[in-house]
C-alpha cells in the first residue's frame, strides 16, 4: 500500500475513467493536466494536514502537519478526491477561458464530487 508521500496517486489515465472527453479538453484550452493533478494533490494534501491537525490521528501518527502525511495510506476515497478536484481546476480553467456554460456544469459537478468523496474519506477514515 502507498502512502500520501509516495508520490504521483492519480495519473491522467485516471482523469479519462471519469471523463473521456477531458484530454480533448486540456488540448483545445491549454490546460496542463499533469499540473492540476499536482495542484490537486497539493490542495488535498493541505487540507489533510489541517483534519490531522484538528483531530487525534496528528498525534498518533508520530507529528503534525507533512509529517503525518507520511502515514496517510492512500485508500479509494482519497484517490477519487484527487481525480475529481483536478477535474474541477481543469474545467475551471476552461470556464475561465472560455466562459462557456458547457464547462461551468462540469466544473460545478466536480467540484461537488470532490466534496462528496472527501465526506468519504472522513467517513471510513483517514
Amino acid at each position: 500500500m502507498s502512502v500520501f508521500t509516495d508520490g504521483v496517486i492519480a495519473t491522467i489515465g485516471d482523469l479519462r475513467g471519469y471523463e473521456s472527453s477531458i484530454l480533448d479538453v486540456a488540448h483545445t484550452e491549454g490546460i496542463d493536466l499533469t499540473v492540476k493533478l499536482a495542484l490537486s494533490q497539493e490542495e488535498v494534501g493541505m487540507e489533510l494536514e489541517a483534519l490531522l491537525a484538528r483531530t487525534r490521528a496528528g498525534a498518533w501518527s508520530g507529528g503534525t502537519g507533512r509529517q503525518a502525511l507520511d502515514h496517510v495510506v492512500v485508500t479509494r476515497p482519497l484517490k477519487q478526491w484527487l481525480v475529481f478536484q483536478a477535474l474541477a481546476l481543469a474545467y475551471r480553467d476552461a470556464y475561465n477561458s472560455q466562459l462557456n456554460d458547457r464547462y461551468m456544469g462540469r466544473w460545478k459537478e466536480y467540484s461537488q464530487l470532490a466534496k462528496w468523496a472527501a465526506g468519504m474519506l472522513r467517513e471510513t477514515g483517514v
